[in-house]
């Protein structure tokens, strides 16, 4: 009799736990409590920042979980992707040449949530003797964020293979720097071009004396400068956070397209950067930046790696290497 009673009691314990379990906060499964995405800098992550302040606390309300959004800044791609593949970060904003490597290393693993803004990059020079990217040579120097698979690299490639014929033109004469290091390079006369992008390009600009010798959607169409990549198997194990990040940049897009001048004072306001409101309103109603969280510009990429061997596989679709909540949009 003894017994039977611990054995009911014992039951009434465990169907206890059972129901918190299923219940509306799953506390038997908790989701990871903070989050790391690596950014670096300039106003590509106009957006990543307003989704930080303004849409990320009710947004991960809103699905259940209390995970702290952490944005940490880094000098480059490459350091992001280390980190990622490290498990310092569980989130990137890289370029797409760099995704589609990360993709095959990890054999799908890395994955785009969503892109952040469509750049066109310039290539612009301080050299009064280049006209054309034709007239580069040995002893210049040009920055570019990461060398090899950076954005910036392949289109430096992808200039090239236009241009003589020789995707690798260009690659002896690469130094990896920052986009802020080279744009004060560049103004130091201490490299010959920069791939820049807002708001460095335009600043570069400012200068008569630099000039544009190339642009990279004449090279590969409209396309992201950069995309969110995070790892498949992290939000297959927490799919409350990355439902969270993907709804909550959509409002950060909305919100920056409802107004341009409430988003670049409020830019202005929460990044410690030299650049004034009008400086982002400027980029904004030009078009030099423009934020839509669809990815556009995949294949084209893909397309032109897998061409000079850096990538394996062809990409069948730019589906193939975004998440789930995408697959219903509008991308290439």
């Amino acid at each position: 009799m003894k017994k039977m009673k611990n054995l009911k009691k014992n039951l009434l314990k465990l169907s206890t736990i059972t129901l918190g379990c299923i219940g509306l906060i799953n506390t038997c499964s908790a989701e990871v409590n903070k989050i790391t995405i690596d950014i670096q800098n300039g106003s590509n992550y106009m957006g990543m920042v307003v989704m930080k302040k303004m849409f990320w606390d009710e947004t991960a309300k809103k699905h259940g979980i209390s995970t702290e959004l952490n944005l940490n800044k880094v000098g480059g791609p490459a350091a992001a992707a280390d980190r990622f593949l490290s498990g310092a970060n569980q989130g990137m904003t890289i370029s797409y040449p760099l995704i589609l490597t990360l993709n095959e290393k990890t054999n799908g693993d890395a994955k785009i949530l969503f892109a952040n803004s469509m750049i066109n990059m310039l290539f612009n020079t301080n050299s009064p003797t280049i006209k054309s990217p034709k007239d580069f040579k040995e002893g210049d120097k040009i920055a570019v964020t990461a060398l090899g698979k950076s954005i910036q690299a392949v289109s430096s490639k992808k200039l090239a293979e236009k241009i003589f014929g020789d995707y690798k033109y260009y690659d002896k004469i690469s130094v990896q720097m920052s986009h802020p290091d080279a744009f004060a390079a560049l103004m130091a006369g201490k490299i010959t071009a920069h791939w820049a992008t807002p708001p460095f390009a335009q600043m570069e600009l400012e200068d008569k004396r630099n000039s544009t010798v190339a642009k990279s959607f004449d090279l590969f169409g409209k396309h992201h400068l950069t995309a969110m990549a995070v790892s498949q198997k992290f939000c297959t194990e927490n799919p409350k956070v990355c439902d969270s990040l993907y709804e909550a940049y959509k409002k950060s897009n909305d919100w920056i397209n409802a107004d341009f001048n409430r988003a670049a004072a409020f830019f202005k306001s929460n990044v410690g950067a030299n650049e004034q409101v009008e400086d982002y309103l400027e980029q904004l109603n030009k078009k030099q930046i423009e934020f839509t969280y669809v990815p556009q510009g995949i294949n084209s990429f893909a397309s032109f790696l897998h061409k000079i061997d850096e990538l394996k596989k062809p990409l069948k679709s730019w589906k193939d290497i975004c998440m789930p909540q995408l697959h219903n949009e509008n991308g290439s």
